[in-house]
């Protein structure tokens, strides 16, 4: 069939040659003479005429009003070169400024074939002098539309990109970010030929901010093959780096890449990724990435953070009104101070210790004022914007002045509550395990916690030299039960409500120091100087504190020795961080050579001071009178703790002895008047 139509094609074609020149000359005009005035038609077309119907397909593709004030120019060929001159995108009527963005000059020259068959490949798009002037406000409502922050965005597939002397201006009060700055792209002809290169520097709240991406050249890009780049961002101390490709050019909707991020904290990410991330040290963190539109995926990332190592996976819901992130995270080897800035407080700053200067900062402040709770605000609009779920598991712990062995914990942060639950702290012996709620619905977040110790050991909160016996040992139970309102743990702790308590059920005490807690001058201190190693039965160490507006007030507490009842009494001011306690040592036998007077403990949460109270000589009343006063208000902290094993039964039988007014001990008629 088609050989038969080339050959009808020639025979015309023959024919028409054999044709007198007349007839031939009439029917090459017919033909040529519309080609002719479609040419001509073409050139003088004026092509502004099509500015309302291009104004109306721009103006729904983007969803906001697109103007062209300027000409629309259009020079013909097969790869026509189109020219939009003054083109403005209006702004939300409510939106501070009236434009969205405006472009000097637009340039797209394009292959005409697969245009009319409404596949767009451009040779070139060139951008000249855009400007954005972009706003979101604090409820969500933004200026460039309702677009979630997840969705991907398909770029038309083109050979050249060039932007020149843009500018942009973006508010986002759902972030807190203001962002001033320029952006530009090229063609790099001189480092590497035909590589894009896109750039960009400014401020973002008021710190440096400085892009560069670059990337294979566009010139054989293909949207069905992938597409490589590097790219750098620098924010003030933050910087991120990352080489990777978009599996499929042109859509930015899915990215794969090595990326790494490093910083003077964690928390300052909230301005580039929107995420509420914990206050932390310095840190450096690397892994791999994936974005499938809305879902991202930060994979196998493992560094340090402080002194800190940590490996994991994390992965990002961004489809919804607020991203959720979901996290599995270990550290093999965690230094606790490094922990204690997500409360706020700056981690250790002496001996070589990784802190930020912002934290060293923070740190002496904190030893000028002689306080120990930090009083960094908690950042009410970050936890309220974004949803969480992470496990974090510290295998082994560095403390200097605490016992940990390992760390477990399960956070929640839901709608603006973030919960820890369960919180595990293994001891080298016992462990404190518990959870913590902080309710951020109100301006003022109210904090709840409740923490239990079961099996611990005094003596590990006593290090003693080698070959030394401990002063106290013995097991050790507490729990403490606190709620108080405040945008920071100093302010919660100043206001909190609640009840503490302690119980040793059994041990030993050092007999210098059980002496010495009788104020037998003589014998307390030559034990000591004689470095006597002997020890005392304790038979019960009991306390009780109950939280008024941020202050504990002794509900009475007590140390019961063979020789010696310590009891005690005072507060600890959580508002000041102040010491007022005094512990009151009654012999149960006589003394010949006895002073009583009072051991005091005063000073600051930081800076305890450890003394007797001058003139403080107290009359020798007897020791049943003593629990009485001191030990009826703690019968509450039997089920507070939850007492019940056959090692409770020397302070249950001490409470229980202590209400009845019953102890088996001696009386005040059998202890000998204080010396003068």
């Amino acid at each position: 069939m088609n050989q038969s139509l080339r050959a009808r094609g020639a025979a015309a074609w023959k024919r028409f040659q054999a044709q007198p020149p007349r007839k031939k000359a009439f029917r090459t005009g017919l033909v040529a003479v519309p080609v002719a005035l479609i040419a001509l038609l073409l050139v003088f077309f004026e092509w502004n005429m099509l500015k309302g119907p291009l104004e109306g397909v721009l103006s729904a593709r983007t969803g906001h009003d697109v103007h062209i004030d300027g000409d629309l120019d259009v020079d013909l060929s097969w790869t026509p070169i189109i020219t939009l001159n003054g083109v403005r995108v209006e702004n939300e009527e409510w939106a501070p400024d009236p434009d969205l963005a405006t472009i000097e000059r637009v340039t797209a020259q394009l292959r005409l074939w697969p245009a009319l068959f409404g596949n767009f490949i451009f040779l070139r798009i060139q951008v000249d002098s855009p400007t954005i002037r972009a706003y979101r406000e604090a409820s969500g409502r933004a200026s460039w539309g309702e677009g979630g922050e997840g969705e991907g965005t398909s770029l038309p597939e083109m050979n050249a990109l060039i932007i020149n002397n843009g500018d942009s201006s973006i508010t986002d009060d759902v972030r807190g970010i203001r962002f001033v700055g320029s952006f530009n792209s090229a063609q790099n002809e001189t480092e590497n030929t035909g590589t894009f290169v896109l750039e960009g520097d400014g401020a973002l709240n008021d710190r440096p901010f400085f892009l560069r991406l670059t990337g294979d050249p566009l010139l054989n890009a293909d949207a069905g093959d992938p597409y490589g780049f590097e790219a750098r961002i620098e924010e003030g101390a933050t910087q991120i780096s990352a080489t990777g490709t978009l599996p499929r050019a042109f859509d930015l909707g899915a990215i794969e890449a090595s990326i790494t991020f490093s910083g003077q904290d964690l928390a300052d990410l909230f301005y580039l990724t929107g995420l509420a991330l914990p206050n932390t040290p310095p840190y450096e963190l690397s892994g791999h990435i994936r974005r499938s539109d809305a879902q991202y995926e930060f994979s196998e990332f493992s560094g340090m953070v402080g002194d800190s190592d940590l490996r994991g996976n994390i992965s990002v819901d961004a489809s919804g009104a607020r991203p959720f992130l979901r996290a599995d995270i270990t550290s093999n080897q965690l230094d606790f101070d490094d922990l204690a800035t997500l409360f706020g407080a700056p981690p250790a700053t002496e001996g070589g210790e990784t802190a930020s200067e912002g934290q060293e900062i923070q740190e002496a402040g904190l030893v000028a004022d002689d306080r120990l709770l930090p009083d960094a605000p908690l950042n009410l609009s970050r936890v309220r914007n974004m949803d969480a779920e992470v496990a974090f598991t510290a295998q082994t712990v560095i403390s200097e002045a605490l016992p940990l062995r390992s760390i477990s914990l399960e956070l929640m942060l839901n709608e603006g509550v973030l919960t820890l639950d369960p919180v595990t702290f293994d001891l080298d012996q016992g462990a404190v395990s518990g959870n913590a709620v902080i309710d951020a619905h109100e301006d003022v977040p109210l904090t709840n916690v409740d923490f239990t110790m079961i099996e611990g050991r005094l003596e590990q909160f006593f290090p003693t030299a080698e070959n030394e016996e401990p002063m106290l040992s013995g097991e050790l139970r507490a729990r403490f039960q606190l709620s108080g309102r405040g945008l920071s743990v100093r302010e919660a702790a100043a206001t909190a409500d609640g009840m503490v308590g302690v119980i040793v059920p059994s041990g030993e005490m050092r007999a210098a120091f059980a002496e010495l807690l009788g104020i037998n001058v003589a014998r307390g201190l030559g034990l000591l100087f004689s470095e006597d190693q002997s020890t005392v039965p304790l038979r019960c160490g009991i306390a009780q504190f109950r939280a008024e507006d941020g202050v504990l007030h002794a509900e009475g507490f007590a140390f019961d020795t063979e020789p010696v009842l310590a009891v005690g009494s005072g507060s600890v001011s959580l508002k000041n961080e102040e010491l007022d306690l005094t512990i009151d040592g009654r012999p149960k036998e006589p003394r010949l050579i006895s002073l009583m007077a009072p051991i005091t403990v005063g000073g600051s949460l930081r800076n305890p001071v450890i003394g007797v109270k001058a003139g403080g000589a107290i009359a020798q009343a007897g020791v049943a009178g003593a629990l009485g006063a001191f030990l009826s208000p703690l019968a509450g902290i039997v089920p507070f703790i939850s007492l019940g094993t056959e090692d409770d039964a020397n302070c249950t039988e001490l409470l229980n002895g202590a209400i009845r007014g019953e102890p088996e001990m001696a009386e005040a008629s059998d202890v000998p008047p204080a010396a003068e």
